[in-house]
């Protein structure tokens, strides 16, 4: 992972933007969603929003897609 200094000399990663996968696999399902969805709070997304967006993400990209109960 990168890192770089901070203004105070502390050792820090580098951040990098989120991407959504072409295709989530089961056992990265819950963590890859959760993620996405954070990366749209981040990005000012309403709730609604961001819970549509979700939810597509997970019927379009999950295999298998999650119980909707789950995103």
């Amino acid at each position: 992972m990168e890192q770089h200094e901070d203004s105070l000399g502390r050792v820090c990663p580098v951040r990098t933007q989120f991407v959504l996968p072409e295709t989530i696999l089961e056992g990265e399902r819950n963590w890859t969603i959760l993620r996405y969805a954070c990366s749209l709070q981040s990005k000012s997304r309403t709730d609604d929003e961001i819970y549509r967006l979700a939810s597509e993400a997970n019927e379009k990209r999950c295999s298998p897609p999650m119980p909707e109960s789950e995103v």
